[in-house]
């Protein structure tokens, strides 16, 4: 059964901002990846044709995450939409997970709304709203960071 997950955060930053942050694959791997990871990109081209793969590291457990991604929608400064496949030897995660960031001005900043639909079975819709709810927070920090 597939499933939606949906959080919103307010975003001191203007749209314009959040966006760069969210398409800027040096701004990506200063806020994306968990406490602990870094990551890397093997190619980045943000059209709706265009994609990237990002290598996550685990730099306590020398564990290495690979996602593939291809961008579905691209409205600058309003959504950005993106399918993810992750390499996995695990079944229970393997299928596409389609992520949605959508920005809407708001006073002091931005709201931004991120979806996640379809999820592997693999990931928890617990496990899936940790992973927003941490993305969100590390977004806000550097974009705070950034002022």
């Amino acid at each position: 059964m597939s499933r939606t997950d949906v959080l919103s955060r307010h975003i001191s930053a203007s749209p314009n901002q959040v966006y760069t942050a969210l398409v800027d694959p040096k701004a990506l791997c200063s806020w994306l990846p968990p406490e602990g990871w870094s990551c890397r990109f093997e190619g980045f081209v943000l059209s709706e044709e265009g994609g990237f793969r990002m290598i996550h590291s685990d730099q306590t457990s020398n564990r290495t995450d690979v996602l593939d991604a291809h961008f579905v929608e691209i409205i600058p400064e309003e959504k950005l939409v993106m399918n993810l496949s992750f390499e996995s030897e695990d079944p229970d995660l393997a299928g596409t997970l389609q992520i949605i960031w959508e920005l809407a001005p708001l006073a002091g900043g931005s709201l931004l709304t991120l979806s996640a639909r379809n999820a592997p079975s693999g990931i928890t819709a617990e496990g899936q709203r940790e992973s927003m709810t941490t993305a969100l927070a590390n977004l806000s920090d550097y974009l705070t960071h950034q002022a």
